[in-house]
Protein backbone atom coordinates (compact mmCIF):
# COMPACT_ATOMS: atom_id res chain seq x y z
CA UNK A 1 0.00 0.00 0.00
CA UNK A 2 2.44 3.07 -1.21
CA UNK A 3 -0.42 5.24 -1.94
CA UNK A 4 0.45 9.20 -1.23
CA UNK A 5 -1.44 12.02 -0.41
CA UNK A 6 -4.75 12.14 -1.06
CA UNK A 7 -5.13 8.83 -2.63
CA UNK A 8 -4.24 7.07 0.10
CA UNK A 9 -7.20 9.03 1.71
CA UNK A 10 -9.80 8.20 -1.50
CA UNK A 11 -8.54 4.20 -1.28
CA UNK A 12 -8.88 3.98 2.69
CA UNK A 13 -11.85 5.24 2.22
CA UNK A 14 -12.95 3.56 -0.96
CA UNK A 15 -13.58 0.39 0.85
CA UNK A 16 -16.80 1.55 2.10
CA UNK A 17 -17.32 4.38 3.85
CA UNK A 18 -20.35 3.21 5.92
CA UNK A 19 -17.83 0.82 7.81
CA UNK A 20 -15.47 3.97 8.72
CA UNK A 21 -18.54 5.91 9.76
CA UNK A 22 -19.84 2.94 11.53
CA UNK A 23 -16.22 2.68 13.24
CA UNK A 24 -15.99 6.02 14.63
CA UNK A 25 -19.25 5.80 16.50
CA UNK A 26 -17.71 3.31 18.94
CA UNK A 27 -13.95 3.36 18.36
CA UNK A 28 -13.40 6.80 17.81
CA UNK A 29 -9.71 6.89 18.83
CA UNK A 30 -8.78 4.29 16.33
CA UNK A 31 -10.90 5.83 13.56
CA UNK A 32 -9.79 8.89 14.62
CA UNK A 33 -5.68 7.28 14.50
CA UNK A 34 -6.83 5.93 11.08
CA UNK A 35 -7.87 9.17 9.03
CA UNK A 36 -4.92 11.16 10.80
CA UNK A 37 -2.36 8.31 9.33
CA UNK A 38 -3.66 8.54 5.95
CA UNK A 39 -4.20 12.46 6.17
CA UNK A 40 -0.05 12.88 6.60
CA UNK A 41 0.18 9.69 4.02
CA UNK A 42 1.71 7.71 6.66
CA UNK A 43 1.32 3.63 4.17
CA UNK A 44 2.60 1.97 7.09
CA UNK A 45 0.12 3.34 10.19
CA UNK A 46 -2.95 2.84 8.16
CA UNK A 47 -1.86 -0.60 7.02
CA UNK A 48 -1.35 -1.42 11.01
CA UNK A 49 -4.49 -0.46 11.65
CA UNK A 50 -6.52 -2.09 8.38
CA UNK A 51 -4.71 -5.08 9.49
CA UNK A 52 -5.51 -4.90 13.26
CA UNK A 53 -9.10 -4.03 12.08
CA UNK A 54 -9.69 -7.25 9.83
CA UNK A 55 -11.42 -9.02 12.05
CA UNK A 56 -14.12 -5.99 12.51
CA UNK A 57 -14.22 -5.39 8.77
CA UNK A 58 -15.29 -8.99 7.87
CA UNK A 59 -17.90 -9.06 10.47
CA UNK A 60 -19.08 -5.86 8.88
CA UNK A 61 -18.91 -6.81 6.04
CA UNK A 62 -20.98 -9.97 6.91
CA UNK A 63 -23.23 -8.58 8.89
CA UNK A 64 -23.75 -4.95 7.81
CA UNK A 65 -21.94 -2.36 9.52
CA UNK A 66 -25.04 -1.05 11.51
CA UNK A 67 -25.55 -4.69 13.00
CA UNK A 68 -21.67 -4.88 14.91
CA UNK A 69 -22.02 -1.22 15.59
CA UNK A 70 -24.81 -1.98 17.72
CA UNK A 71 -23.20 -5.21 19.18
CA UNK A 72 -20.04 -3.54 19.83
CA UNK A 73 -21.41 -0.40 21.32
CA UNK A 74 -23.70 -2.55 23.66
CA UNK A 75 -20.54 -4.48 24.85
CA UNK A 76 -18.65 -1.61 25.14
CA UNK A 77 -21.21 -0.22 27.43
CA UNK A 78 -21.41 3.23 25.03
CA UNK A 79 -25.66 1.79 25.15
CA UNK A 80 -28.08 -0.65 25.65
CA UNK A 81 -29.95 -1.13 22.90
CA UNK A 82 -31.57 -2.89 20.09
CA UNK A 83 -31.09 -1.87 16.24
CA UNK A 84 -34.66 -0.62 15.24
CA UNK A 85 -36.46 -2.90 13.47
CA UNK A 86 -36.87 -4.24 10.98
CA UNK A 87 -33.23 -4.46 11.66
CA UNK A 88 -32.22 -7.73 14.31
CA UNK A 89 -30.00 -8.05 16.61
CA UNK A 90 -27.11 -10.23 16.12
CA UNK A 91 -27.34 -13.76 17.10
CA UNK A 92 -25.87 -14.20 20.73
CA UNK A 93 -23.25 -16.35 19.10
CA UNK A 94 -22.44 -13.64 16.24
CA UNK A 95 -21.84 -10.70 19.18
CA UNK A 96 -19.40 -13.49 20.89
CA UNK A 97 -17.40 -12.49 17.36
CA UNK A 98 -17.61 -8.74 17.81
CA UNK A 99 -16.37 -8.95 21.02
CA UNK A 100 -13.65 -11.34 20.17
CA UNK A 101 -12.91 -8.93 17.41
CA UNK A 102 -12.54 -5.78 19.72
CA UNK A 103 -10.49 -7.94 21.94
CA UNK A 104 -7.98 -8.03 20.01
CA UNK A 105 -7.60 -4.36 19.25
CA UNK A 106 -5.41 -1.76 21.12
CA UNK A 107 -7.82 0.53 21.99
Amino acid sequence: LRIVGTELVQKLFSQDERLFSGLGGFLPKIARALVDAGAVEDATTVEQHQQNLLPLWELFREFGSLGVAYAAANHLKLSNTLPPLPILPLAECDQNRVVAALASLDQ
